[in-house]
């Protein structure tokens, strides 16, 4: 990979990831592997680092089979919500397509696509969430903004009591009620896309994109009309 200009790196170095324009840089930062799994939180980049990976196993002699842990491979969002994308949109899914096969392919154990449930609440019944650290949008987590999110998890976990049953609020109607709004609102949009030939196409002619952009408009509208209360915004300022 090129070189970056300095400050270009010092920018991707304090909002995303340290920084590998070439193989060496790889073998660096992985000076042994020695079978500890390594969890790989990238989209855009996700074949190309893990062909870089793969090459330091095999320098190494480590085999690639046994090689563990997980690539975050789910490229669509890049284009609707992130924006750090590097290809167009089909050739994207033909990298991460192509990830999962090589995978397959050879037994390997390390997975070529992850879902994470990350807005589910406990309450609501979810095995996997995530407390992201609160300063995650503006750059690499400060190590007391990493605390804080873990000890959330461990709260969760030990004080809540939410883990004493499989669904703490079974039977209830509010929550029925949002999960039924939830699937009817899910089906349309599904519906709409089916009929535009598939999500790749939807994005291309910026469907999905639109459809964030109006809805955040309708959001900010009724925050600012009053319709919608965000306290420390709309109301409450004095807090």
């Amino acid at each position: 990979m090129n070189d970056l200009p300095r400050a270009r790196q010092k920018w991707d170095q304090q909002t995303l990831e340290p920084v590998i324009r070439r193989f060496p840089e790889q073998e660096e930062r992985f000076e042994t592997l020695s079978g500890i799994p390594l969890d790989r939180r990238y989209n855009a980049p996700a074949a190309i680092l893990l062909a870089m990976y793969i090459a330091v196993a095999r320098e190494q002699g480590v085999d690639p089979k046994r090689l563990r842990g997980t690539a975050q491979n789910d490229i669509l969002k890049e284009y609707v919500a992130r924006g750090t994308y590097i290809f167009p949109p089909r050739p994207s899914m033909r990298l991460v397509t192509d990830l999962i096969r090589y995978f397959r392919a050879g037994g390997r154990r390390y997975p070529g696509q992850r879902h994470r449930l990350r807005p589910g609440c406990c309450r609501g019944g979810t095995g996997v969430d995530t407390t992201n650290s609160l300063d995650e949008a503006l750059g690499l987590p400060t190590e007391g903004s990493v605390r804080i999110a873990r000890c959330t998890q461990q709260i969760i976990a030990y004080e809540s009591g939410v883990a004493g049953t499989v669904d703490p609020l079974g039977g209830s109607y509010g929550v029925e009620y949002l999960t039924g709004e939830i699937e009817r609102r899910a089906q349309m949009y599904l519906e709409q896309i089916d009929a535009m030939e598939g999500i790749l196409a939807a994005i291309e002619q910026g469907y999905i994109q639109q459809e964030i952009v109006d809805a955040a408009y309708r959001y900010q509208q009724a925050v600012e009309r009053g319709e919608r209360i965000v306290v420390g915004v709309n109301a409450h300022h004095n807090w």
